[in-house]
């Protein structure tokens, strides 16, 4: 009997200590969330979908509908234009322990109520949320004090490390943004002020020789018709870290939940060459 009751202890020992879907367990499957901050009258927090086999097949951010009421209206970003306040700093959402296959070290979120330039294009009140493959630390080195700024800004990488069609969406001196990198455009697609409408884009983002981001924007109005959107995104050729990257991204909208998603999907494996 003795036997028997230590049995059934070590059992109920060890379902008490599975870690849970919520936590920094590395059970084999399921969706893990990172911490939760506070995003307009809402929340928001990272996530990552894990498989069965253990890989990782998306990532993202998850907000509730609360988030997109209360959000600052003063334009940060064209005041730092102007000269006249700093560039402002993104939130830097820390990604859950369990996304660590991935090749992404962190989610950072602006909120522009005035959108950035070019003008007639993206300026929208919109989100930039940018998924970085480095450390918050290097993101925030790339700083015009710098007397290497312009010559870092400058250089690119290789052909074979940028996504396919992606161009500079303008001088790289000017153009490339403290905290954050040099922003590329889809030269495929028509950024035209008189036609383009703009709802969303993923753009990508450069610094010192290294493709930093990839980065879905989207617009507050769109956001409130509650999509169900996805698409491809545009790969390199090659990469220089190891790691599961996306080869999709999406915005969703869980009427259930009244949560939204913006998401990196179809995350695959890829070594570094």
């Amino acid at each position: 009997m003795r036997s028997r009751r230590f049995a059934m202890a070590v059992v109920l020992l060890g379902i008490l200590g599975l870690p849970g879907c919520s936590g920094d367990g590395d059970a084999a499957g399921g969706t893990f969330y990172g911490p939760e901050r506070s995003l307009g009258d809402g929340t928001a927090r990272t996530y990552v979908v894990v498989g069965s086999d253990g890989d990782p097949i998306e990532l993202g951010l998850r907000f509730t509908a609360a988030a997109l009421d209360g959000l600052p209206d003063h334009d940060a970003y064209g005041d730092a234009l102007a000269g006249r306040a700093p560039f402002p700093k993104a939130e830097v959402y820390e990604l859950p322990s369990q996304a660590r296959a991935t090749a992404y070290d962190h989610i950072a979120v602006d909120w522009l109520a005035h959108g950035h330039p070019p003008v007639g294009i993206f300026d929208e009140p919109h989100f930039d949320v940018r998924f970085y493959l480095r450390e918050p630390a290097a993101v925030a080195a790339i700083d015009p004090a710098d007397a290497e700024f312009a010559t870092k800004a400058a250089r690119f990488p290789a052909a074979e490390y940028l996504p396919r069609d992606y161009v500079p969406a303008g001088d790289p001196a000017t153009e490339t943004v403290p905290g954050a990198g040099l922003r590329w455009v889809d030269s495929t697609t028509p950024f035209h002020p008189q036609t383009y409408e703009f709802t969303q884009a993923v753009l990508a983002g450069t610094w010192d020789g290294e493709y930093l981001f990839a980065e879905p924007m989207v617009t507050r109005d769109w956001l409130l018709t509650e999509p169900d959107f996805a698409a491809e995104l545009k790969q390199p050729e090659a990469v220089r870290k190891s790691g599961h990257y996306a080869t999709g991204y999406a915005v969703r909208y869980d009427a259930a939940s009244r949560e939204y998603s913006i998401v990196l999907t179809g995350l695959t494996e890829r070594t570094a060459s």
